[in-house]
């Protein structure tokens, strides 16, 4: 089966590993699979990755301020570019990631006679875009015009069945990290990257994007009320708001000492990386549906690592904790609640233990080699 993959997202190819290792898992099914998408500066990847084909192509209209006029000439200027390279390859199956790639995909899979697949990272229309009104009628109006949903987990798939409009409860694959690890040879862990004066020290991490809306205030704050044996590393690429507001406020709290920024690591070195860390931190700001019902892989990065975490207490998290042990919740706009939950696991050892010992039944579980199952019989069932 040819199968076209269409991705349109403000990461990249390389950072947006849910799409990878979908494409990746299809085309070691057998199918012939080609991934369209937007080429990002520096990025370089060839004709082929992972055993899939790469077609990237760069917008002329992304050096535009951002405002609504600019995105409407950049969306059009991506659907006419993406048409070009659909054209040249037909496919039994368009595969849409997130709803700003739909429209392309099915207007193609009705040329084509082809089918569609609409892969929904996210609640699109339930975190901010522009024009949310618009977006909501185009996902109500083409959601019951494709073959098959997909969505990140149950939360989010109900959403769509009972106020979307899906025909039927949307199949859920969840962005869960392999439990084939690749060799950990010659690879630096997260505790040898440090000064070596804080080594020692209990590490509480947090990775992923250091943006906005993620109450990485809040929990820088925290730090200051963490028991003395433990220090805050965040892993992540730098960005204008982890150099002006989060350093900031390290300065403001007089945190030097207890608050760390390492570079983000490639996403198949992750788990290796930061499994000689003690606490993983899951947060996200309830600025939005979205966040509220957040599908957090990293709650399972960090079960694959083998650490327990803290998590704000939002549905999806919720479940995991309740279910399984491995995390303790907080409120994640209140620092000293982030610090109790911080402390609650490292002042007892017990807890610690118990927690860090559900982190390997919750990783036997939730994996991709799981999921990608779950993704072959979607497209069998195709």
């Amino acid at each position: 089966m040819k199968i076209c993959m269409i991705l349109m997202n403000l990461g990249s190819v390389k950072h947006d590993v849910r799409v990878r290792k979908e494409a990746s898992s299809l085309a070691k099914a057998g199918h012939r699979v080609r991934l369209v998408a937007m080429q990002h500066p520096g990025e370089d990847f060839g004709k082929t990755m992972d055993g899939f084909e790469l077609r990237l192509f760069r917008l002329w209209s992304r050096r535009l301020p951002r405002n609504l006029i600019a995105w409407l000439l950049k969306y059009i200027e991506y659907n006419i570019k993406v048409f070009i390279r659909l054209a040249s390859f037909r496919a039994h199956v368009y595969h849409a990631h997130d709803l700003n790639t739909l429209i392309p995909a099915w207007l193609m899979a009705r040329l084509m006679g082809a089918k569609v697949v609409y892969d929904a990272h996210e609640l699109y229309t339930g975190r901010p875009v522009q024009t949310p009104w618009l977006w909501r009628r185009v996902e109500q109006y083409l959601i019951t015009r494709v073959d098959t949903v997909i969505a990140a987990n149950d939360d989010r798939a109900e959403v769509m069945l009972n106020e979307y409009g899906a025909r039927e409860l949307p199949s859920v694959i969840m962005n869960c990290p392999s439990s084939v690890l690749d060799s950990a040879t010659g690879r630096v862990a997260l505790r040898e990257a440090l000064p070596l004066e804080v080594r020692t020290k209990r590490i509480v991490l947090y990775q992923g994007g250091l943006s906005p809306n993620r109450c990485l205030e809040e929990l820088t704050i925290s730090a200051k009320y963490f028991n003395e044996c433990a220090i805050l590393v965040f892993v992540g690429n730098s960005s204008f708001f982890s150099e002006s507001v989060l350093k900031g406020l390290v300065t403001e709290h007089r945190l030097a000492e207890r608050v760390y920024f390492l570079s983000a690591v490639d996403s198949r070195q992750l788990v290796h990386f930061i499994s000689s860390a003690d606490i993983g931190v899951v947060i996200y700001k309830n600025s939005c549906r979205n966040n509220y019902l957040c599908a957090p892989n990293k709650l399972f990065d960090y079960c694959m690592a083998g650490l327990p975490s803290i998590g704000c207490d939002f549905p999806p998290i919720r479940r995991i904790a309740e279910k399984y042990g491995t995390t303790i919740l907080f409120d994640p706009e209140n620092p000293k609640s982030i610090a109790a939950a911080v402390n609650s696991l490292i002042e007892n050892d017990t807890t610690l233990s118990s927690a860090k010992a559900a982190t390997a039944i919750v990783a036997s579980e939730f994996n991709w080699e799981h999921e990608e199952r779950k993704l072959a019989e979607i497209y069998c069932r195709l």
